[in-house]
């Protein structure tokens, strides 16, 4: 440290530690001065000096950028030449567009002929196909050609490997199914994997094709005009146009509104609309013929469809393929003299009776025209075995003629029919009695069926008093319902089953009861009856029934024992045995029985549907008690509680 620099600091120590110092007022020195002062802008360290530029050397300007763009060039090269190489060895990469599908085969076949579809595949890849396989969707109602019998929608082959640039084609045949000149369309799909991967690609493709000509052909005869409440008729013929045997054949009519039907021959397969027609050989022809009255008002029109075509495979109420499709249309029609006939109060085409009940009918016409009709008959014919005859009655002048059960009016018997105005109208009626089970038995009776026919024919005159017959016809169908009949019975000492305990029952002591429950059944067949019996609180179920094979439960909730079965057959009862079951119960008497005859079983029916009627029938029978009356070996007080 020099002198001068020493003489600062000991001026500085002796101003700060000095009592009397004041310190001096400096003037502020002027910003705009400029001051100098030698003062060293860097560390003065030339060792660090030295190795910051060791370091960091000083670069020319523009050092980066040059190779930067060094850099650029070379990786553009590169990538120049590995195109090249690309280009020039061919590339690897695998795309579907480079797979194509080719179908090969006619723009339209015969329903039930033979369709042979050439499939192609192409691999337009630079990569060989490892494997390839091909599958074809069928539209319903195609068949194997091997079997016409055989529902036939999809089809597959390998096609294995296919070498780059290369393809490989096969043939797949069927048998196509449908209505003439409708499209149908088989889709194509491939899957296919290459080499060095177990990725699946796939390859779709649709190909249309024509049905030329209908397997079958159908031809329907039918009135194009009828009057509301007339019975028509349609007369189906049904021809093949194949030239192989055609299987599971099924006709469908879809009914319009207004529609009772009343028969069919042969029978409806399912309900009254779905027929079964099974196989046909090449040509073979079939004739359905249905039946029943319309209702509709005048100038309707009413529409019938029919469908014909295969069974679903999964439904055989529905139809699969289509082969035939079409609407028959009838036009109702003003009747020039109106006719009704209400049976029992009811003017349905079709009604259901029983057995030993009355039948009054009620016959009415009106005058349609703007002239007046004379001279009108009105007939009602009946048929039917189940008409008794003896007891028909003719009324409001009418008379029966028995040699074709024919009732008449006419202007001699019915004053009224001597001139019907126009608008004016006019009533008559009759009835008679349908014959009672016992005597029926004995025809052996199935579905019987009573049949009414009306008819009104009188003469009008039209301009320049011409006359001209005027007619109207109505048909009326009654269906007897058939006699479905439970009775039941308790045993002790006889039956299938073998009981046990006191005979009289005593107080806390277990005696059992045989119950055999039977059911007759007259005309027609009943389907799904149902049997029911409730045991008291008392009384205990045994679960011993026979036969073995009866369909028997018993609902411990309820304490009901039902006895179901599926088909009871026309006859049951009469023709041949009555159905039966019997089971075992048990009970123990309490002191509150005694001197009385406890209820075994109670609350018994039967219920079932009937088949040709169409309704539900059912019966009941009266409770059972200890009081066995058909049972010989207990007395007379043998159901009475004893202490």
């Amino acid at each position: 440290m020099d002198n001068e620099e020493e003489s600062r600091i000991q001026r500085l120590q002796r101003q700060l530690y000095s009592r009397e110092y004041k310190p001096q007022q400096n003037k502020r020195t002027d910003i705009s001065s400029k001051q100098t002062e030698d003062v060293q802008t860097e560390w003065n360290d030339t060792e660090a000096q030295a190795k910051k530029k060791t370091i960091f050397p000083k670069r020319k300007e523009g050092f980066y950028i040059k190779w930067l763009l060094v850099i650029a060039v070379a990786f553009f090269v590169i990538s120049f030449a590995i195109a090249a190489i690309i280009y020039i060895r061919g590339g690897a990469n695998v795309s579907s567009k480079n797979v194509d599908v080719r179908i090969l085969g006619p723009v339209s076949v015969g329903g039930g002929e033979e369709l042979s579809l050439e499939v192609i595949v192409d691999n337009k890849n630079n990569v060989d196909i490892e494997s390839a396989n091909v599958q074809i969707e069928y539209p319903d109602g195609t068949r194997s050609p091997d079997d016409l019998n055989k529902e036939f929608l999809r089809d597959q082959k390998e096609y294995g490997s296919i070498a780059a640039g290369s393809n490989v084609r096969k043939t797949f045949k069927s048998v196509l199914f449908g209505e003439q000149d409708s499209i149908k369309e088989i889709k194509v799909t491939v899957e296919y994997r290459v080499q060095g991967s177990s990725a699946t690609f796939p390859k779709e493709k649709v190909y249309e094709i024509q049905i030329s000509s209908a397997p079958v052909l159908v031809n329907i005869d039918y009135p194009n005009q009828i009057r509301s409440d007339q019975e028509v008729e349609f007369i189906i013929d049904i021809t093949s146009n194949s030239s192989t045997d055609l299987y599971d054949i099924l006709l469908k009519v879809d009914y319009p509104f207004g529609f009772s039907f009343a028969k069919a021959d042969p029978a409806a397969t399912f309900d009254t609309n779905i027929f079964s027609i099974g196989k046909l050989k090449p040509e073979e022809k079939r004739t359905i013929k249905i039946r029943g009255t319309l209702q509709a008002q005048d100038n309707e029109e009413r529409t019938f469809r029919f469908d014909i075509g295969t069974e679903n495979s999964n439904n055989q109420k529905e139809l699969g393929a289509i082969y035939v499709s079409t609407n028959k249309t009838i036009a109702i029609t003003k009747p020039s003299l109106g006719l009704v006939a209400t049976i029992n109060g009811s003017a349905s085409n079709e009604l259901v009776a029983r057995s030993g009940r009355n039948i009054s009918t009620v016959i009415s016409w009106f005058n349609n025209l703007t002239e007046r009709v004379v001279n009108a008959d009105v007939s009602a014919s009946f048929s039917g075995s189940m008409a008794e005859r003896s007891s028909v009655v003719a009324g409001n002048g009418g008379f029966y003629r028995s040699a074709d059960d024919t009732v008449i009016w006419n202007q001699n018997l019915q004053s009224s029919l001597a001139d019907i105005s126009p608008g004016k109208r006019g009533s008559v009626s009759f009835g008679f009695d349908i014959k009672t089970l016992t005597s029926a038995l004995g025809a052996n009776l199935r579905n019987p069926e009573i049949k009414i026919d009306v008819d009104i024919e009188g003469t009008r005159f039209s301009e320049g008093n011409v006359p001209e017959q005027v007619q109207t016809m109505i048909s009326k169908r009654i269906k007897i319902a058939s006699d479905l009949d439970l009775s039941a019975r308790a045993v002790h000492t006889i039956g299938p089953l073998e009981n046990m305990g006191p005979i009289p029952p005593r107080v806390d002591q277990i005696t059992t009861y045989t119950v055999i429950l039977s059911l007759t059944n007259s005309y027609n067949d009943v389907k799904n009856v149902r049997v029911a019996g409730q045991l008291p609180s008392y009384v205990e179920w045994e679960n011993t029934y026979t036969p073995n094979g009866e369909n028997v439960t018993f609902n411990q909730t309820t304490n009901q024992v039902i006895w179901e079965v599926q088909n009871l057959p026309a006859g049951t009862g009469f023709s041949s045995s009555p159905k039966e079951i019997a089971f075992r119960v048990k009970m123990i008497p309490s002191l509150s029985q005694v001197r009385s005859s406890p209820v075994i079983i109670q609350n018994l029916s039967a219920e079932g549907n009937d088949n040709f009627a169409g309704i539900n029938i059912s019966d009941t029978a009266q409770p059972l008690t200890t009081v066995l009356l058909t049972d010989p070996g207990v007395l007379e007080d043998g159901g009475t509680v004893l202490n």
